[in-house]
């Protein structure tokens, strides 16, 4: 079994008091012993607790290796001394004997020797390596899994953002901080925020994972410029890069891009956008989508750049262009594409075919050349 120490700087005052008390208990009971017997036999119980002030409570597992250590203004234990409950406790829990988190609350109590912890009323756990601070209304201690549970009022401090959440586990021996319920993030700047029902945070690898739909909004200049969601996701917070799968989504609003993909991976600080799997563009002003097996897109100056497979359809004249590569600068409108050029359109019905093509798809202003470049004229039927 685990064991739970205590140390007491005035211990000796309260356990006289308990030791007269029992005194007197049994000298009236062996002076009126004859009288008791006749009247029916009453026992005499104790009901005293045993209180301590400025208390130090430890425990540790079966091989002696401490797992929690507690200072507190006051403890009252019960009569069988397996629970107590504190005042203004504070103190360590410990990971391979070292201390991992520290917890401070106004109340707490201590159950079955020391197997289960409960503190209440503004609960604050820091993570000692990293600096990150959760607080809540209550939490519990689960020695089976060594993990800590806050609920109520949830929240957590990070160098780089805030979070609010209805529930967050701490898994001690992992450094995985499970946070679930309406969970709300924001960067200490308020460039980002970020909502979803279930989030994992990886404390020494400074990173955020999820399985459910996560929605990211970023501003700029006090101005919503990005929105972006995956049904899954991971971001790094140090480099401030998100990677969106299954059903990724990125969407701009200066310039008008929808960007779609099973893979995204967007960078805030580069303000960038690539995708290692086929995706799709869509400029909601021109009507033009381009499609490709992955490429990569800088937004600060409005260039995509993609790869494999490259299609890009104008709906205005209904014009396609097929190509290897594709290069499309957004503020002009200018495209270069390289490898298996085919460009057509509808009005007037031609086909052209070379290496390499520049031009705008939304005038039809398109040049095919280098090499062999093939004109078909298609008459109307």
């Amino acid at each position: 079994m685990s064991r739970l120490f205590w140390i007491q700087r005035r211990l000796l005052p309260w356990l006289l008091v308990g030791v007269i008390g029992a005194i007197s208990a049994c000298n009236r009971s062996g002076a009126s012993g004859e009288d008791a017997n006749a009247e029916g036999d009453s026992d005499v119980e104790l009901t005293t607790d045993l209180i301590f002030d400025n208390i130090t409570l430890e425990q540790s597992d079966d091989q002696g290796v401490l797992r929690w250590r507690m200072v507190a203004d006051r403890a009252v234990y019960s009569q069988d001394r397996r629970n107590a409950t504190v005042e203004q406790p504070s103190g360590e829990i410990f990971q391979d004997e070292q201390s991992a988190f520290s917890v401070k609350a106004e109340r707490g109590e201590v159950r079955q020797d020391g197997e289960k912890l409960f503190l209440t009323g503004d609960v604050v756990v820091t993570d000692e390596e990293t600096g990150a601070i959760l607080k809540g209304d209550e939490m519990r201690w689960v020695p089976e899994t060594n993990t800590i549970v806050l609920r109520h009022n949830v929240s957590a401090d990070h160098p780089d953002f805030q979070l609010t959440a209805k529930k967050v586990t701490v898994w001690v021996d992992e450094d995985r901080v499970e946070i679930s319920g309406d969970v709300r993030a924001e960067t200490t700047d308020s460039s980002l925020q970020f909502n979803g029902e279930e989030v994992v945070w990886l404390l020494e690898e400074e990173r955020l994972t999820s399985d459910r739909p996560i929605r990211f909004q970023q501003k700029r200049d006090d101005v919503i410029a990005t929105r972006a969601q995956g049904n899954q996701i991971v971001y790094e917070i140090q480099e401030q890069r998100a990677t969106l799968t299954d059903d990724a989504v990125v969407v701009l609003n200066d310039p008008p891009l929808r960007v779609t993909g099973d893979s995204l991976e967007w960078n805030q600080l580069e303000n960038s956008v690539a995708a290692s799997e086929r995706f799709t563009v869509f400029h909601r002003e021109e009507n033009i989508t381009m499609v490709a097996n992955e490429g990569q897109g800088t937004l600060e100056d409005e260039v995509f750049r993609m790869q494999g497979d490259v299609v890009v359809t104008a709906e205005r004249n209904q014009a396609r262009l097929q190509s290897d590569t594709l290069t499309w600068t957004i503020p002009t409108q200018r495209i270069v594409a390289e490898g298996n050029v085919t460009y057509r359109q509808v009005d007037p019905v031609f086909k052209l075919e070379g290496p390499r093509a520049v031009g705008k798809l939304e005038d039809e202003t398109i040049v095919v050349s280098g090499g062999r470049v093939v004109t078909e004229i298609i008459p109307e039927s």
